[in-house]
């Protein structure tokens, strides 16, 4: 039953081993950003942070209620992190982490390279490419919505043609089953629960 499945699976995807990719790789360097928030961004995050754990310590940690609203919080915590507006629409404030990258951005397509854009949360995807648009700096989007076609023709834009400099990526969508050699940089701007994702 197993070598069936395997079978019928097989076409449907490609892994490619650490050494078979190797000579298509530049050097990894790895390097840890740590982006400061704005006053009005630490202020809003200081005063959710607090409303959470009073939130908290009213509910019984017994329930499994409980652990729900533990990942949501913390789940609204690491939006917030990231851009308020994420969570809070009439947001009009900037963000520390969010001016941080477009200034790196700019750099690097001033350098013309190519970079990887992965979050794990499609709102902050969406403020990059209104950003980039307003920019306009040609990007190309993968998320979880869209179709093995349109994943393919994003994939094959990105690695042939150079007017297309910035990859936004969902770190699920993106992070299976692609081979982006292109890329110079890649900058994962919210790191998932489970380090193996990356």
């Amino acid at each position: 039953a197993i070598e069936e499945l395997k079978l019928l699976v097989d076409p449907f995807i490609l892994r490619r081993t650490k050494g078979q990719v190797a000579k298509d790789l530049p050097e990894l360097i790895e390097l840890t950003h740590l982006a400061s928030m704005t006053d009005e961004q630490a202020k809003y995050y200081e005063k959710e942070k607090s409303a959470t754990r009073n939130h908290l310590a009213g509910l019984d940690r017994q329930s499994g209620q409980f652990r729900i609203h533990v990942l949501s919080s913390l789940m609204k915590l690491r939006q917030i992190a990231n851009h308020p507006v994420i969570t809070k629409a009439d947001y009009n404030g900037e963000s520390g982490k969010f001016e941080d990258i477009k200034d790196q951005i700019r750099t690097i397509v001033k350098g013309g390279h190519k970079v990887l854009v992965f979050s794990s949360f499609l709102a902050h995807l969406d403020l990059f490419a209104q950003w980039l648009q307003a920019e306009m700096i040609k990007y190309l989007l993968l998320t979880g919505s869209m179709s093995s076609a349109e994943r393919e023709q994003a994939v094959l834009s990105f690695q042939n043609d150079d007017s297309f400099q910035v990859f936004l990526l969902s770190i699920k969508a993106g992070g299976t089953g692609l081979n982006l050699t292109a890329a110079d940089y890649v900058f994962i701007l919210d790191p998932w629960w489970n380090p193996f994702v990356e």
